[in-house]
């Protein structure tokens, strides 16, 4: 099972967005499944349930500063070049959804809020597989 299907799969057994992307990488970056759980649980549903920023979006710009951030060693050396990223992968998936905002992309009455959440789900990881991933 590939990343994203690891996502998706997270997603179908009750992790929410955020969590669902975010636990698929976290290995990668040298963090622990269930504290990325913990971490990005307040982030499902546009950031506690108030429709802001979509959690799978959300899940995307931590995945940057796991990748990019020079921590403590570097405060504040790294933050421009992450913003960049930032909002160059918050272009790519608006470019994909017309919206990062949660409340905007579940408008789409014709579709169960489950598929819509998890396209969410795997385009976020074809962003980080193609912007982060060596």
């Amino acid at each position: 099972m590939n990343r994203k299907e690891k996502a998706i799969q997270n997603y179908k057994d009750g992790y929410n967005c955020s969590q669902s992307v975010i636990c698929a990488y976290a290995d990668i970056w040298g963090i622990e499944e269930n504290v990325a759980y913990r971490i990005s649980e307040g982030y499902g549903g546009g950031m506690g349930q108030l429709g802001e920023v979509c959690g799978a979006v959300s899940a995307m710009f931590s995945a940057v500063g796991l990748k990019n951030s020079g921590g403590l060693e570097k405060i504040g050396e790294t933050k421009k070049t992450t913003y960049g990223v930032v909002k160059n992968m918050a272009m790519e998936f608006e470019n994909k959804h017309h919206s990062i905002l949660c409340r905007e992309l579940l408008k789409d009455d014709s579709r169960p809020k489950q598929e819509i959440c998890l396209g969410c789900v795997a385009d976020a990881c074809d962003i980080i597989e193609s912007t982060l991933i060596d």
